[in-house]
């Protein structure tokens, strides 16, 4: 069952769900928007990845207000800005907002799925398929979250 925002409004005012920092007006009637935080990961450039012994390498950059420009084809890493406390029977199904969509963007190559228990602030795999430049913004909501109970 999908949580309505009544719903996830009383699991946050109990503390059963925990999304810091939360703000009501990205609330929505059967999700919660995800914004985009100030660190992007950048993939450093490697010949080959042995997946069975290597992990890929990343720089860590820092956004301010001036945003970061993800050219065509570009990947990066980033996370949102709030950190999701997930009970054992709560999920939460993400999904890259329509806006960012249309944008070209993909907030979400693989993960798409906060499991309950989970803690943390949620990573995004950002590709650019579109055919221009798109400026990243610290605070732009980027990913909605529908939160479900596991029964």
């Amino acid at each position: 069952m999908i949580l309505s925002q009544k719903k996830i409004k009383e699991h946050i005012e109990n503390g059963t769900l925990t999304i810091e920092p939360f703000d009501e007006k990205l609330l929505k009637h059967a999700s919660y928007t995800l914004t985009l935080s100030n660190k992007i990961y950048i993939p450093k450039e490697q010949e080959r990845l042995d997946t069975r012994k290597d992990m890929p390498q990343y720089n860590e950059f820092t956004m301010d207000q001036g945003g970061y420009a993800l050219e065509p084809g570009a990947f990066v890493i980033t996370e949102s800005e709030e950190t999701l406390g997930l009970p054992p029977h709560i999920c939460c199904l993400l999904s890259t907002r329509g806006s960012m969509a249309q944008a070209g963007l993909d907030f979400l190559n693989t993960s798409t799925v906060a499991e309950p228990g989970t803690n943390n602030q949620q990573k995004f795999e950002v590709k650019n398929n579109g055919c221009y430049t798109v400026i990243l913004y610290p605070g732009m909501p980027v990913v909605k979250g529908v939160f479900s109970e596991v029964l």
